[in-house]
């Protein structure tokens, strides 16, 4: 099965990955594929291939509703790219942390 990394958060939150696919990414029609990283506590990075019905309002809806999932101290950067790479396996992964567990880490959320 496929597995998701979990993001931790300034606030001491954590949410899985997995919980955003249909809340927060499948609802922007004009993107065909979606990758968010998490480079710093408070850094994210949101790569997305475009899809042939893409406009502006796609990345306005996915940002509108990043922030109704995640704390205001978190900030987005949107990156426009040609292809989003698969990993060894064949898989592309869809969310991928580069931070840590902080000890002070509440438990994994899922609402």
């Amino acid at each position: 099965g496929r597995t998701n990394e979990t993001f931790y958060l300034p606030d001491g939150d954590a949410i899985p990955g997995v919980s955003l696919t249909n809340r927060v990414l499948q609802v922007c029609p004009g993107l065909r594929k979606v990758q968010v990283i998490q480079e710093t506590l408070k850094d994210f990075r949101i790569r997305y291939v475009a899809g042939p019905e893409f406009g502006q309002a796609d990345l306005s809806l996915l940002s509108t509703n990043l922030s109704r999932f995640f704390p205001a101290q978190v900030e987005w950067k949107f990156e426009r790219v040609d292809a989003i790479e698969r990993e060894r396996s064949g898989k592309t992964r869809f969310c991928i942390s580069l931070v840590r567990r902080p000890s002070s880490a509440l438990p994994v959320k899922l609402d």
